[in-house]
């Protein structure tokens, strides 16, 4: 969580700069830059404070152990195949972020397995192209929470940008979703898990 919450911050402050702005609104988008920056500081603090915990040191050990593939692949990409078909079933039409954070793991988790085995690259590469929607839509997700959350702060010049800039995360997330629903049909199509024995 700490280290997603510095990240979080890092991704908002980088989508709010992308957006086209009217030169009037130019303040107004520097006011809330500020304010992501200070959520940030407190972010980086309350990680800086893990780095010297138990848990920090656990995670490096278990980092530095060597990694064995298992030892019947096909069987793990065929498991890890199904629950990422159960977790597409389960998004619901309005998934939140936790919903998004389990549907990207799941797409890593067959994505890496699939770039395991020798003959799953095109595979892995349709699942790579299926992460970066995922991307896409956590991205909208957390600029919509977060400006839903900014709209409420005492700061009249951000009331405007607040809602300018949610629409456009709205727009985005329809648009990404129209996306998702193309290159989650490419992911699984037979002929790119041919090779996978049923």
């Amino acid at each position: 969580q700490a280290i997603g919450d510095v990240a979080d911050a890092d991704a908002l402050v980088c989508w709010v700069g992308r957006q086209e702005l009217d030169d009037r609104d130019e303040k107004a988008r520097a006011d809330l830059v500020a304010e992501l920056a200070r959520e940030r500081s407190r972010a980086h603090r309350r990680l800086v404070a893990l780095l010297d915990s138990a848990r920090y040191e656990r995670m490096v050990r278990d980092l530095a152990r060597p990694f064995h593939p298992p030892a019947d692949l096909e069987k793990t990409l065929r498991r890890e195949w199904r629950s990422l078909k159960v977790v597409v079933t389960s998004l619901g039409d309005v998934p939140g972020d936790q919903d998004l954070h389990r549907l990207a793991m799941r797409v890593d988790r067959v994505r890496h397995a699939a770039e395991l085995s020798k003959d799953g690259a095109r595979w892995a590469g349709a699942l790579g192209e299926l992460r970066d929607v995922v991307d896409a839509l956590q991205e909208a997700s957390l600029a919509q929470g977060w400006l839903r959350h900014a709209a409420g702060t005492p700061t009249v010049s951000w009331d405007l940008l607040s809602g300018q800039l949610l629409e456009r995360a709205r727009c985005a997330e329809a648009a990404w979703w129209r996306e998702w629903a193309v290159r989650w049909e490419r992911a699984k199509a037979k002929d790119l898990r041919a090779w996978l024995k049923s």
